[in-house]
């Protein structure tokens, strides 16, 4: 198994960042602190095999855990942008392609394990 930065390159892809509400944030302590437990879990070398083995199932299976959670079937704006502030200190629309990958991973991960 690869670094979860490769995995990340590897598996997610960037969504529009134009339809991200960049001002959208939300208020949540548990999501507070899996931001603080990621911030230095990301970087280069480290192999995320919870996360990895969690986010790495057929597609179709994702949609429906988060369809599950989230009527509209989207995850949150202000969940991702929340993720991204974060871990870059910057919204998800001004990241550049490599971090949104990274955002998104996190974003499927923290709302299909919780």
């Amino acid at each position: 198994m690869g670094t979860f930065k490769e995995f990340c390159q590897e598996t997610a892809v960037v969504i529009d960042k134009d339809k991200v509400d960049r001002d959208a944030t939300i208020d949540d302590a548990r999501l507070d602190k899996f931001i603080a437990n990621m911030k230095n879990s990301y970087k280069e070398n480290v192999t995320l095999s919870y996360i990895q083995k969690t986010v790495n199932v057929n597609p179709g299976e994702i949609i429906d855990k988060v369809s599950a959670k989230y009527s509209d079937g989207d995850i949150p704006d202000g969940l991702i942008n929340k993720i991204a502030i974060g871990l870059f200190g910057k919204p998800y629309a001004d990241l550049v392609d490599e971090e949104c990958k990274i955002i998104n991973v996190l974003s499927i991960y923290y709302t299909i394990s919780n």
